[in-house]
């Protein structure tokens, strides 16, 4: 009969619990990242520009729910589930495609109401140009999003994690220039840097 306390040493030991600890300083680092940029934000722009990134940010979040469609969860399921790299690539190809054909339509929406959104349902007209440009950046985090389940499936932790540092400090360097710029620069680097490195990722 098997020892319940040497089969827990065991599990805190192996891969399962590598991958939560990777898995963990990943997210802290890119809440970390984010919160830095709100920091810079509310000394810089006060009240309404904390305000209005907070706005972004949900608008970006919803949209970019609605924009993945669960799949990034299924991709990592799937992609752990199969050893065959003919499947994983297949798995890899359609969803990359679903995900980037289904954000590019919701952020084509986001631009679009764009106006309509900020004069009727936020009474804010000045909301405009940055529901606006969370239309691009909801495309970018889709992608981020398909990619940290692609990572995650694979088993890829560690690499997932040095690459959300590196992701994460870039935005934080941004983040330190753009709100002397306004809210609108920190959505549009925020933008640039998602999809830098996911299509940086991808090529390679």
């Amino acid at each position: 009969m098997s020892d319940p306390a040497a089969s827990g040493r065991s599990f805190g030991q192996g891969t399962v619990s590598r991958d939560a600890a990777w898995s963990l300083a990943y997210n802290a680092v890119v809440r970390l990242a984010t919160l830095g940029v709100s920091i810079a934000i509310a000394r810089l722009a006060g009240p309404s520009g904390t305000g209005a990134l907070g706005d972004a940010l949900q608008v970006t979040a919803l949209a970019s729910m609605v924009a993945a469609f669960n799949v990034p969860q299924s991709l990592t399921r799937q992609l752990a589930a199969s050893e065959n790299w003919g499947e994983r690539r297949r798995l890899l190809r359609i969803s990359g495609w679903f995900v980037l054909g289904l954000s590019a339509v919701t952020g084509s929406c986001l631009l679009g109401l764009s106006r309509w959104l900020a004069t009727r349902a936020y009474q804010a007209p000045e909301l405009t140009s940055v529901i606006f440009w969370c239309g691009p950046l909801v495309v970018a985090s889709a992608g981020i999003a398909w990619f940290e389940a692609a990572l995650q499936g694979l088993g890829r932790f560690p690499t997932l994690t040095r690459w959300g540092a590196v992701v994460s400090v870039t935005d934080l360097a941004l983040g330190a220039v753009a709100p002397f710029f306004g809210v609108v620069a920190v959505l549009v680097s925020r933008t640039l840097v998602r999809t830098i490195a996911v299509a940086g990722a991808t090529a390679h």
